[in-house]
């Protein structure tokens, strides 16, 4: 017998329990699927990577704590938490820390109420516990099968919605308003085109179901960004100290590779010294607003991503829900002790699974890319 011919049923046997651990055929879906879905996922998130650190260092820097610290802590926590709901619950949802509870620890939790930012880890570490107690006591899952299927509906088009204002103001395409909330932005500004332009080839790509929609618009976007930089084009918004946006990037190779800093990492228990009895409440309320943001922002995007990759079934159970709530409430706690925000479900997984990925293995790609981008700290900046 060759070496092919015994190596083959080992080969097969594999093949057979790795599909049947990520049920890759029961779900419809293929390697090549689930990886592309994966890259596709991790470019469509890979922001949180620059905007996590820029949003928490006002009051991470009161503590001594820089960019490239807070960029490792990031990272460390969408690979921890990736890697856990891909192995543990299966599920094709991608985690990170969450956009709106980061701005919510760093502007109210410390800034506003005055605690240090080790104090705000401890908060959010605390809620993260109370969500892993619920989860594993069921009842986190009995609240979201008693939300009733419209609000469901409502909650993932409110959180899509909110993802959309974000991204519009970020790109300068809206702007806060004199006499109303908000206003258009400054259209001819070369920063502002440059994001209508990533913003309508992005759009066109995925009206006609090309799976690598959002990668070729980051990818022209980037190259045409990186052509108006060298050709001295500067975005107006980007030197107004009031509301800074660098819309243009720029291309800097001698800080192409980073060393992780891991400082930050167990910060939140070696660092942390107790509070005033007088902001007692104080914390309690900050527990509770994190709990309950935590929990309809999960909610409402695991219902979404539920629905997407067909995992609903037909008395609105999302199949396969508890393993991915539990990793969601681990992911909470990893990402305090990693020195960052509450780490949660990204509804940006949605684009992955219009790429084909329906299983655990989506996140396992998203984990590994977020691992290697932990040395590109100097890129992504």
């Amino acid at each position: 017998m060759s070496d092919s011919e015994s190596d083959s049923p080992k080969s097969s046997s594999f093949s057979q329990r790795f599909d049947s651990f990520f049920h890759i055929s029961e779900r419809g879906s293929t390697i090549q699927n689930e990886i592309k879905g994966g890259i596709i996922t991790f470019l469509a998130m890979v922001y949180i990577l620059v905007v996590n650190p820029s949003i928490l260092a006002p009051a991470a820097a009161g503590a001594g704590y820089d960019f490239n610290q807070l960029f490792t802590a990031t990272a460390l926590a969408a690979i921890i938490s990736c890697l856990l709901m891909g192995l543990y619950s299966r599920f094709p949802v991608a985690l990170a820390p969450g956009m709106g509870v980061n701005a919510f620890l760093s502007y109210t939790i410390c800034l506003t109420m005055g605690f240090t930012f080790e104090e705000g880890l401890m908060v959010v570490f605390v809620s993260g516990a109370l969500f892993f107690i619920l989860t594993i006591t069921g009842w986190r899952m009995r609240i979201l099968d008693e939300i009733p299927k419209s609000m469901k509906l409502a909650i993932s088009a409110g959180i899509g919605f909110f993802i959309a204002l974000v991204g519009l103001y970020n790109g300068g395409i809206i702007m806060h308003g004199s006499g109303s909330a908000l206003t258009l932005g400054p259209l001819s500004d070369p920063g502002v085109l440059l994001s209508l332009f990533c913003l309508i080839v992005t759009l066109v790509l995925f009206h006609r179901k090309r799976w690598y929609a959002v990668f070729l618009g980051l990818a022209l976007t980037w190259i045409i960004g990186i052509v108006m930089s060298e050709c001295g084009a500067v975005s107006a918004l980007a030197t107004r100290e009031s509301d800074p946006l660098f819309l243009i990037p720029n291309w800097d190779p001698d800080s192409f590779v980073g060393s992780p800093d891991f400082g930050l990492f167990g910060a939140v228990f070696t660092h942390f010294e107790m509070f005033p009895h007088t902001l007692i409440m104080s914390f309690i309320a900050a527990v509770v607003s994190l709990f309950v943001i935590d929990m309809f922002d999960t909610a409402g995007t695991l219902i979404a991503i539920g629905a997407e990759a067909g995992r609903i079934e037909t008395d609105g159970h999302i199949e396969g829900v508890e393993r991915a709530l539990t990793s969601d409430a681990v992911a909470s706690m990893a990402g305090a002790v990693v020195g960052t925000s509450t780490t949660t479900s990204f509804i940006e997984s949605i684009t992955g699974i219009h790429a084909g990925a329906r299983t655990g293995i989506m996140p396992i790609v998203v984990g590994i890319l977020f691992a290697v981008a932990l040395v590109f700290s100097g890129f992504f900046g």
